[in-house]
């Protein structure tokens, strides 16, 4: 079954959105489900954690942090999150399909399912790396009245060993060819 998630947005209408979602495939008997990623600019990270509490898992591991408050650097180290889970519980194959494209809350997205073994990545490497700076800080200047932001917060992606890689799929092709290739990777699991 294939879910489009165009953007990151948590909010009660993608929680119950996604108990339909896993229902359905639970009344089907569907044993593979595909979420595709390309094309999302991100939003909010949440919703991975969300989706993986219906993923078989009693725990994974989360990323790290470091935040700038001024002159102190807060080094938040990476966890291992117990997974409340929520029913229908799916124990299927997961894909996650990437493009260049795929940005922030969506690449972190698939990087968690990645760095955690909860899924197969297919497509391209992420439009931006997982572990990079983020969050930002708005300013205005008082007299010329520009604009302009500054990040206070690095992150670290839940498989630290891999900090400077970008996210490198599982299997690798175009990201308009990666729909194709999971649907053979499929039939050919089958």
């Amino acid at each position: 079954m294939l879910t489009y998630l165009r953007q990151c947005v948590y909010n009660e209408e993608y929680k119950n959105g996604l108990r339909d979602f896993f229902t359905a495939v639970q009344e089907n008997n569907i044993r593979s489900v595909i979420v595709d990623l390309r094309n999302n600019p991100g939003g909010n990270s949440l919703i991975a954690n969300e989706f993986i509490r219906y993923l078989p898992t009693e725990s994974y591991l989360t990323g790290a942090s470091e935040v700038r408050f001024g002159s102190i650097l807060r080094k938040n180290k990476p966890q291992s999150r117990k997974n409340q889970q929520l029913t229908p519980v799916f124990s299927g194959d997961v894909y996650v399909l990437t493009g260049a494209d795929t940005f922030s809350s969506a690449m972190d997205f698939a990087t968690l399912i990645s760095d955690n073994k909860l899924g197969t990545v297919v497509g391209e490497i992420p439009g931006n790396m997982p572990s990079s700076y983020g969050d930002i800080l708005y300013f205005q200047t008082p007299n010329a009245r520009l604009v302009f932001t500054v990040s206070y917060k690095y992150f670290i992606r839940p498989d630290a060993s891999k900090s400077d890689s970008p996210l490198i799929p599982d299997v690798t092709v175009p990201a308009k060819d990666a729909l194709t290739e999971t649907m053979r990777l499929i039939k050919k699991a089958r």
